[in-house]
């Protein structure tokens, strides 16, 4: 499985930690996936359903940053599937896939840190205008990250919404920029910052939530597709297949996300 090292040496030199992987088959197929970082949870579940459907296909999945799936696609690296956020897709990169097919939605609040209200100075944020206040610490996504492009969405529609230089104030204050969401729930976790845009299904027990106003709505759409030079095109499209599934959206739907 050389080109599967590849890729995984690829996803390790971004600074993905590949937990989960399982040593190739022998004799078998083995499948590399990649997947969002809040894409795990979901996906420890599905793949042990369809590896005991399919005893001599073996999933390695890696989980990552959208910037370093797409640069691994592009880059022509020995990837079989892709689980990506639309609103991250490129044209470029959406011609190295086969047709998309939509598995779920998230919708993106706001996520603020439990931690962080315990420590001196901290700012309480009970509502989007609360962004814009002095000393708030807000963390954000590095440009061209999944975070960031729905983090403009947000910062846009609020600063249309309120007027004035709130957007410019919003901004002003982000402290922290993480190139996924993983690292950003870090963040908060750990109190290194206040409040960062979120998607709801992957708020945690150290986090509470504050929804954006109505106006100011936004939903991310997550579809899965095979790449065109998949090594293993045939299984390829078959785990992609099970990735709609009945079993498949019960599993997302434990995981907060909406599926249709």
């Amino acid at each position: 499985m050389r080109f599967s090292r590849f890729v995984f040496a690829s996803l390790a030199a971004a600074g993905v930690v590949l937990t989960g992987l399982v040593p190739a088959s022998a004799a078998g197929t083995t499948l590399v996936v990649l997947g969002p970082s809040n894409a795990r949870g979901y996906m420890t579940e599905i793949i042990a359903m369809y590896q005991k459907a399919h005893p001599d296909v073996t999933i390695n999945a890696a989980y990552a940053g959208s910037q370093t799936i797409l640069k691994n696609v592009e880059s022509g690296a020995a990837v079989d599937a892709v689980i990506i956020g639309m609103h991250t897709l490129t044209p470029d990169a959406q011609k190295l896939l086969d047709p998309l097919t939509q598995l779920y939605t998230a919708h993106v609040v706001i996520a603020t840190s439990r931690t962080a209200l315990t420590m001196p100075h901290a700012v309480r944020i009970t509502s989007a205008r609360d962004l814009a206040k002095p000393g708030v610490r807000l963390a954000g996504g590095v440009p061209g990250s999944g975070p960031r492009i729905f983090e403009d969405q947000v910062y846009n529609g609020l600063g249309k919404l309120y007027g004035g230089d709130f957007e410019k104030k919003v901004r002003a204050n982000i402290q922290v920029t993480k190139t996924d969401v993983a690292q950003i729930a870090a963040a908060l976790d750990a109190g290194l910052v206040d409040a960062a845009p979120f998607l709801s299904a992957d708020i945690d027990s150290k986090m509470d939530k504050v929804e954006l106003p109505p106006d100011v709505q936004v939903t991310l759409t997550f579809s899965s597709a095979t790449v065109k030079t998949a090594p293993h095109a045939a299984a390829a499209r078959d785990f992609v297949a099970f990735l709609s599934s009945p079993a498949a959206m019960a599993a997302y739907k434990k995981h907060g996300f909406t599926t249709h």
